[in-house]
């Protein structure tokens, strides 16, 4: 095992690293469908949710390749969704997108033991969040879940137009932290944009993996629950 003593700045990634963004959106995309009845226009409820996730998946990925602009994300996943079932109604997207953004950012569902895992830790290291998210959006999940108290530095790809993977992010969040990179360890979900960003620019790694790594990633440490960092670090 390594020498988890060498490390002094943990960052974290926040969505399905911390923050519960799958059971959160699951909850969010029913209560404002049912809100706003759209069963009367749509009735394919999991239809309606799968054609969104889709196109949320694929425009992250072009947002974070630099191809779209935050506003153009925000909007046109949903856009394109309702186009699918034939809806162009703009008033009625965008208060769909409103409500649902919203209450994804604020219903307070944490990974387990997250606030176990932070509590130790915050003893001991200086913690960070590193996140592609929207710094308005992340902020509100930060207050909502009750974890800011846990966190130095909040760092946005969003302020430098730099999203991860791409080694500009992580070096700024390093020089941020006044940490070189062999004192640093990122926490992330993601295998492409978490744990080979940081590998990329030399910080360890801590592969959230809850259904297990698969025979292709490998990565400093592997973990299926967040309370097994408290067991090295």
């Amino acid at each position: 095992m390594q020498n988890s003593t060498k490390y002094t700045n943990i960052f974290f990634d926040l969505d399905r690293t911390l923050w519960d963004i799958d059971s959160i959106s699951e909850i969010a995309f029913k209560r404002v469908y049912d809100q706003m009845q759209l069963n009367e226009k749509i009735p394919e409820y999991d239809a309606f949710k799968k054609c969104y996730y889709k196109h949320n998946e694929r425009l992250w990925a072009e947002y974070r390749h630099g191809r779209i602009v935050k506003d153009h994300l925000r909007i046109k996943r949903f856009e394109l969704a309702f186009k699918e079932f034939k809806i162009k109604d703009v008033p009625l997207i965008n208060e769909f997108a409103k409500s649902y953004l919203a209450l994804c950012s604020d219903l307070p569902i944490v990974i387990p033991h997250s606030h176990e895992m932070l509590e130790t830790l915050s003893k001991k290291y200086r913690l960070h969040i590193l996140s592609n998210g929207f710094s308005t959006a992340q902020d509100r999940k930060l207050a909502a879940g009750n974890l800011r108290k846990y966190f130095d530095l909040l760092i946005y790809s969003e302020v430098i137009n730099k999203h991860k993977p791409h080694a500009e992010i992580f070096n700024y969040a390093l020089k941020l932290a006044n940490c070189p990179a062999n004192k640093a360890i990122m926490v992330g979900d993601d295998y492409e944009v978490d744990i080979l960003g940081a590998y990329n620019v030399g910080i360890d790694q801590i592969y959230y993996a809850p259904e297990g790594a698969n025979e292709n990633q490998t990565s400093t440490f592997i973990i299926s629950d967040l309370i097994d960092i408290t067991q090295f670090l």
